[in-house]
């Protein structure tokens, strides 16, 4: 791993006036494409490229080879260490996946035992009762505060072709019974809010015929509040009509989240199919009683160290409110950048297209507000901890911050790979909960930006449905799909107008063309 990817001759290095090599003097390296691939020389070599081959769904790459600069995202990360969990018991985090991304360094990495050990992970004793995590816990409070609002509604519609209403109708039950914990309840225990196992309940899908073909309106008429106290969080129904069946799904955030859906109709379409589902190997309750022995330990008190130092001297990044905003409630607004130019340059950083819009993002806020040094929130996968929970269903998702400051005379190559880093780093300390630590602070974050590359998977013929309420006043989806990236905006109505909004879009993308073509931050106008 310590071999460089390129090689690049010099007449002679650049000169400070000081007698110093001037770092910033010195051109970008220049990947050719002409390079050739190491194959793969050993029986393990063989083993991680073919997993690595699979995920990244191409072999045109050597075990020396950036994986990052071929696609390799966080989530990507994420599910090369569930799968070398799974086929060899080994432990390696996608943290340090995503910091030594080459074949050759994972399996140095493994030889070594270094961040390789058994995870500490274990199966604890059944109980009644469950604490919430930190994360559910912040869920709860807005659903205290407005419990009529669907911000936390997760709701998507599958159309489901040549498939009978009763047999999809048993996938789904097959699908809840594989995965109980979204059988879950929330109840009061001796004045905290506890979780409530839902193990013992029989799946509820529901099934209707219709005399007429379903329209988006329909649909999202069925999105509707859920009592989190006591109230089962998920709506399964099925609509069918002409032969045709309709899936609507809507659950709650406080039993869910982007990658549990991806688990969840995927695990529908293979009991459509007739193949037996395993279940969960670790369960979100277990996870819920790791996190409360975590608090405890030595790395999340350093973790806690991490945030405030990250967050020191960062303002909340709050997008100036509108002269004369919409007046409603919720707005929605997308704009599309082209996808070519970016893939090239990311590709060729070696950073994830995540990195890279997180970059223009900041950039884009910190000019917006006029501050030196910003924060805002994003979020993270949050199943690090242990490989096995990619296959499970709950709520892992963590909100962590990110701050972006003046770039300065940076160049954009360094300054998208400074972002980089900083993002490696948060995402090592997903297991420590920060939004309680900021606000303690006074630091209340009220824009999140997340980019959804390889989370929330869609549907090419799902129907969109919206929420009646925002998470954030100013909250930013970026979706890549197909030839383009999609900069999708939900906000508070009642603070901004859409062209205000459609203007910042504007600039979002401006500047994301402009990291592309100059190369000093302070040249992007």
């Amino acid at each position: 791993y310590m071999v460089p990817t390129v090689y690049m001759p010099l007449a002679a290095m650049p000169m400070t006036p000081n007698g110093k090599i001037d770092r910033k003097a010195l051109p970008e390296p220049e990947v050719s494409a002409e390079t050739e691939n190491v194959p793969p020389e050993t029986e393990r070599e063989r083993q991680f490229y073919e997993i690595a081959a699979e995920l990244l769904g191409t072999k045109a790459f050597g075990v020396t080879d950036n994986l990052v600069s071929l696609g390799l995202s966080s989530i990507g990360a994420m599910g090369l260490a569930a799968r070398l969990h799974c086929t060899w018991n080994l432990h390696i985090p996608a943290t340090r996946i995503l910091r030594s991304p080459t074949i050759r360094a994972m399996i140095a990495l493994a030889e070594q035992g270094e961040g390789c050990t058994q995870p500490p992970f274990v199966h604890y004793a059944k109980r009644e009762f469950y604490p919430l995590m930190e994360n559910q816990r912040d869920i709860y409070r807005a659903w205290e505060q407005n419990s009529r609002a669907t911000q936390y509604n997760i709701p998507k519609v599958i159309p489901f072709a040549r498939v009978e209403g009763e047999a999809l109708a048993g996938a789904l039950q097959d699908a809840l019974n594989a995965h109980e914990y979204l059988k879950t309840r929330f109840i009061y225990v001796e004045g905290d809010v506890m979780q409530k196992p839902g193990d013992g309940d029989s799946p509820a899908v529901s099934l209707r015929e219709l005399d007429r073909e379903p329209d988006r309106d329909f649909f999202q008429s069925r999105v509707l509040p859920f009592d989190l106290l006591g109230g089962r969080l998920y709506r399964l129904e099925i609509y069918t009509f002409d032969h045709r069946s309709w899936l609507f799904a809507d659950i709650h955030h406080m039993v869910y989240d982007g990658i549990s859906a991806n688990v969840f109709l995927a695990e529908v379409r293979r009991a459509l199919t007739g193949e037996s589902l395993r279940g969960e190997s670790f369960s979100a309750l277990d996870f819920s009683l790791y996190e409360r022995e975590l608090q405890s330990r030595e790395e999340y008190a350093h973790g806690n160290d991490y945030f405030l130092g990250l967050a020191e001297g960062a303002v909340p990044a709050v997008l100036p409110d509108s002269p004369s905003p919409d007046g409603k409630r919720v707005g929605t607004f997308a704009l599309s950048i082209p996808a070519g130019e970016v893939n090239r340059f990311y590709k060729d950083l070696g950073v994830t297209p995540g990195s890279f819009f997180q970059a223009v993002f900041g950039e884009t806020l910190r000019r917006v507000t006029g501050e030196e040094k910003i924060l805002y929130v994003t979020t993270s996968g949050g199943r690090s901890a242990f490989p096995g929970l990619m296959d499970s269903v709950g709520m892992f998702a963590k909100t962590l911050p990110v701050v972006s400051k003046n770039p300065g005379e940076m160049t954009v190559r360094e300054y998208v790979r400074e972002v980089h880093r900083q993002l490696s780093e948060t995402y090592a300390r997903e297991c420590c909960p920060c939004t309680e630590l900021l606000k303690s602070r006074g630091i209340i974050p009220e824009t999140m930006f997340i980019y959804q590359g390889g989370i929330s998977e869609q549907e090419p013929s799902s129907i969109t449905l919206e929420p009646n309420a925002t998470r954030q006043p100013f909250y930013v989806d970026f979706l890549a799909q197909g030839q383009v990236y999609v900069f999708h905006v939900t906000y508070d109505g009642r603070r901004y107008s859409r062209s205000a909004v459609e203007t910042f879009a504007g600039m979002v993308k401006h500047i994301a063309l402009g990291f592309v073509r100059e190369k000093y931050v302070k040249d992007v106008k």
